[in-house]
C-alpha cells in the first residue's frame, strides 16, 4: 500500500534523522531486512547499498559505504551463507579460516575466536595480508541465525587505516540485532495462500471502483513536516505488440526536503491491466544539493522500470546518470506475486477490514533486484493515533517479511488513508492549498533545478560528431 512509496522516501529522509552513538562511534537509525530477520547500524553518513549479488559461496545481502570524498572509501559486506549439513560454531570457524588461506596464501591469521554475538553463537577472527607494497587485513564475524544459515560481516582495508577502522566495525557489529519471527513457517505460507486467493478474486470492475480523485499526503518527522506526495488515478490504455490493453493508471509525485540544501523529487508512473496480467512500471528519482560556499551544485538520477506480462517479469535499474542501465535476468512470478496498482489500491480493495486476518504477497524490489516477502496483518478497529476518538479508524501492519519492524496503516472503513507511521516519518492526508502554503517555494526552486539538470544531461548525450 502506501507504505511503498514511503519504503522509497525513507531511504532519503533516513539520514537526517538523529544518529545513536555506540562506544564513541555515530551509527545510523537501523536498516530492517526482514527476510533475513535481521537489523544493523551502519556508520553515520555511509551510504547503505541494499542491491543483493550472488557469489560462489554466499550471498552478499547489504554494503555500506563510506563517503566518496573519502580518500581510500572503507566497505563493509553483510552476507548470508548456508551449509549443506549441521556444523558447530567452531567448525565454521575453522572453515572461515581455511577460506582465508586458499584466497589469500600470504596472509596470517591474527586473532580469531568464539564469541556471542546478540545471545546467538559466534565468532570472530582478524588477518593482515600482503598486496603489491602495501599491507591490508581482513575482519570478518561469523553468526549463526538458524540451523546451518549464517551472517556474516566483513571489512578489507588498507593497514594504515585499521587502527581508526576496527572501533567502527566494532560497533557496526555490535548494533547487529536478530529479530524475533512472530510467525511459523507454516502461518506464512497460509497468509501466502490467502493472499494468492484474494489476488485472484480482484477482476477490472473492481479495480475502477477502488479509484480514488487526486489525493495529497505530507510527510513529517518529529512533527515537522518535511514534504509531500500527490497522487492521481485514472482508467487507460497501453499498446503494447499492436494491442491496446485497457487498464489503470497511477501518477505519483512526492518531494522531500533534508534542511536548506537537498531537495529530492521522486515520480511514479504505473500501468496494470484489467485482466491483471499485464503490467509496467517508471520510477524517476531526482536529487539536487544546492550550491554551498566552494561547493557547486550537484545532481544525481536514478530510474527504475519493469514489464510483466503474465507471469515473467523483465526488468532494469540505474542508481545515477553515470551507470548505464543494468537489465536483471527475466522472473518467472509465482501466483502470490503482486502488482504495484493493486498494493496501491489493496485498502480500498478489501472487503470487511474489521474482520482480523493476515495476507502475504511477494513483490519486487529494485534494489535488491529479485522478489521479498510482505506480510499484512489487518487488526481490526482500533482508536487513531493523535484524534479524539471520535474518527473510526481499522489498523493495518505491513512489514517485510517475518520478522521487521512493521508499518502502521490506519484507513476508514472505504479503506481511505488516514495515517501512516513508520520508524522514520509519518503521512497524513493534506489539501492542495497546505502543500502550496508549505512548499510552494521551494518546489518552484527544485523544478528550475531540475529542469538545468534536464537540459545538461540532454546535451551530454549529443556530444557526437555526425557523418559526413
Amino acid at each position: 500500500m502506501f507504505v511503498m512509496v514511503l519504503s522509497c522516501l525513507s531511504l532519503g529522509l533516513g539520514q537526517s534523522t538523529q544518529p545513536a552513538r555506540v562506544a564513541s562511534v555515530e551509527l545510523a537509525e537501523p536498516y530492517f531486512d526482514g527476510s533475513y530477520g535481521f537489523s544493523i547500524r551502519a556508520p553515520a553518513g555511509w551510504e547503505v547499498i541494499r542491491r543483493r549479488e550472488p557469489m560462489a559461496l554466499a550471498t552478499v545481502l547489504l554494503r555500506m559505504v563510506e563517503s566518496a570524498s573519502a580518500l581510500d572509501p572503507r566497505v563493509f559486506i553483510v552476507e548470508h551463507m548456508t551449509s549443506s549439513r549441521p556444523l558447530t560454531i567452531e567448525d565454521r570457524l575453522r572453515l572461515a579460516v581455511a577460506g582465508v588461506a586458499m584466497e589469500l596464501p600470504d596472509a596470517k591469521v591474527e586473532t580469531k575466536a568464539l564469541k556471542m554475538i546478540d545471545g546467538r553463537p559466534g565468532a570472530t577472527l582478524a588477518a593482515s595480508y600482503p598486496m603489491g607494497d602495501q599491507t591490508r587485513f581482513r575482519l570478518l564475524s561469523i553468526v549463526e541465525i538458524a540451523p546451518r544459515n549464517y551472517l556474516m560481516l566483513r571489512c578489507d582495508g588498507a593497514g594504515a587505516s585499521r587502527a581508526s577502522t576496527e572501533p567502527i566495525y566494532q560497533a557496526v557489529l555490535e548494533s547487529l540485532k536478530l529479530l524475533a519471527s512472530p510467525l511459523s513457517d507454516e502461518a506464512l505460507k497460509e497468509a501466502l495462500d490467502a493472499g494468492a486467493k484474494w489476488i485472484e478474486s480482484v477482476n477490472g470492475e473492481a479495480l475502477k471502483k477502488a479509484l480514488a480523485s487526486e489525493q495529497y499526503f505530507v510527510f513529517e518527522v518529529g512533527g515537522k513536516p518535511v514534504g509531500f506526495v500527490e497522487i492521481y488515478q485514472r482508467a487507460s490504455t497501453f499498446k503494447m505488440h499492436d494491442r491496446r490493453h485497457e487498464g489503470i493508471e497511477i501518477y505519483e509525485q512526492s518531494w522531500t526536503f533534508e534542511g536548506e540544501k537537498v531537495a529530492r523529487r521522486q515520480q511514479n508512473r504505473m500501468f496494470l491491466g484489467n485482466d491483471l496480467v499485464l503490467e509496467k512500471w517508471q520510477t524517476s528519482t531526482s536529487t539536487w544539493l544546492k550550491a554551498d560556499g566552494d561547493r557547486l551544485e550537484q545532481f544525481e538520477n536514478a530510474y527504475e522500470e519493469g514489464l510483466r506480462d503474465h507471469d515473467v517479469l523483465v526488468s532494469g535499474q540505474t542508481p545515477s546518470f553515470s551507470v548505464a542501465m543494468q537489465q536483471n535476468s527475466p522472473l518467472k512470478l509465482p501466483r502470490t506475486y503482486v502488482s504495484r496498482v493493486l498494493v496501491r489500491l489493496l485498502p480500498r480493495l478489501i472487503d470487511k477490514l474489521a474482520e482480523a486476518r493476515r495476507l502475504a504477497f511477494v513483490s519486487f524490489d529494485h534494489e535488491r533486484a529479485g522478489l521479498i516477502v510482505r506480510v499484512l496483518e489487518f487488526t481490526g478497529a482500533s482508536a487513531l493515533p493523535g484524534a479524539d476518538g471520535s474518527k473510526k479508524a481499522f489498523k493495518i501492519e505491513d512489514r517485510e517479511g517475518v520478522a521487521a519492524e512493521p508499518a502502521e496503516v490506519y484507513v476508514d472503513e472505504k479503506g481511505n488513508v488516514l495515517l501512516v507511521k513508520t520508524r522514520a516519518l509519518t503521512m497524513r492526508p493534506g489539501t492542495l492549498d497546505e502543500l502550496k502554503r508549505l512548499f510552494e517555494p521551494r518546489v518552484l526552486e527544485g523544478d528550475e533545478a531540475m529542469a538545468r539538470m534536464e537540459q545538461a544531461f540532454d546535451q551530454s548525450q549529443s556530444r557526437f560528431i555526425g557523418g559526413r
